[in-house]
Order: structure tokens, then C-alpha cells, then sequence
């Protein structure tokens, strides 16, 4: 994190010249054990992330392999109310799980 804390500091005068556009950067370091357990986080980076740093390309084919299991399983990413959220299943029901 503090080798991250000075590419923040780095590009901070990037960031403040950026007129009507919001960026927030947000590091994700994780092993790719960690990767594979999976995460809900990896939902919102299959269309949204900007991957700046990925040896051998590890992640992006997990993201790749994860959007299209998405969409074999038929999962919707939905807005409503200024917000994105996800129907994995559309007849889920309570107590219900779902594997990805």
C-alpha cells in the first residue's frame, strides 16, 4: 500500500485537472488464490476496472471467464434509483443459493 500511496500522490494533479469527470482510484491487491475464491467485488470490475498492472494477465481472464459464466447463468446488472445492482437469479428465493 505505500508504494500505491505514491502513484496517488503521483497522479493527483491528473486527477484535479479532470473537469465534470469523478475518478476514484481503488487498488486491488490480491493473490491469485484470493482471486479464485471469488468475491462480489469482481461483478462491478467485469465492465467498470481499468487494470493497470496484471502479470501474465491473470485477472483480466478471470474477469473474462466470469462475464461469460454471467451470462450462460442469464444475470442481469440492473440501474435503479441512481444505483447499479445485480439479479443473479430472477426466481431466487429466500435461503436460496447461487453458485457462480
Amino acid at each position: 500500500m505505500a508504494e500505491f500511496a505514491q502513484v496517488e500522490k503521483k497522479i493527483q494533479p491528473c486527477l484535479a485537472g479532470l473537469k465534470h469527470v469523478k475518478a476514484d482510484i481503488s487498488p486491488v491487491i490480491k493473490e491469485k488464490g484470493e482471486v479464485l475464491e471469488g468475491s462480489l467485488l469482481f461483478l462491478d470490475m467485469i465492465d467498470d476496472a481499468k487494470i493497470y498492472y496484471d502479470r501474465e494477465d491473470f485477472l483480466a481472464g478471470y474477469l473474462k471467464k466470469l462475464k461469460e459464466r454471467l451470462q450462460l447463468l442469464g444475470v442481469q446488472k440492473v440501474y435503479r434509483g441512481g444505483a447499479w445492482y445485480w439479479v443473479l437469479k430472477k426466481d431466487y428465493r429466500p435461503g436460496e443459493v447461487i453458485e457462480i
